[in-house]
């Protein structure tokens, strides 16, 4: 799945929305792998409060298409390192898997999902 977004150099405090396209509701942890173009790997998890499931209907402002509440994932840019710096230092095109691991479904589902990419462009 696509997740059509841009961001800056720098940017922080902004959201990235990833659209899994099934209930995630009882899933016990989510991962955000994010793959800068230097090949770094940023993770993120549900289980240490960096995600968060929708909780409403979202609508994509690009697509136009509405991804139900419960079936996204939303991740607030944040920073890292010291001093702290943006996750996004570097410009191009980044690459994204959403894994999510949902026990109560019959078979239990462990497995990676949702593969994007985005853009993250020089500030001006």
């Amino acid at each position: 799945m696509a997740c059509l977004a841009s961001f800056y150099v720098g940017e922080t405090g902004s959201t990235l929305v990833v659209n899994a396209g099934l209930d995630l509701t009882t899933a016990t942890e989510l991962t955000l792998e994010l793959k800068k173009p230097d090949g770094t790997i940023v993770t993120r998890t549900l289980s240490d409060g960096d995600l968060t499931v929708g909780t409403t209907a979202y609508t994509n402002d690009v697509t136009n298409e509405t991804y139900a509440a419960d079936e996204h994932v939303l991740f607030v840019i944040d920073t890292e390192g010291s001093p702290d710096e943006s996750i996004l230092n570097i410009d191009g095109t980044w690459h994204g898997q959403l894994t999510y691991q949902i026990p109560a479904n019959s078979p239990p589902v462990s497995a990676p999902g949702c593969i994007f990419e985005f853009n993250v462009l020089k500030a001006l």
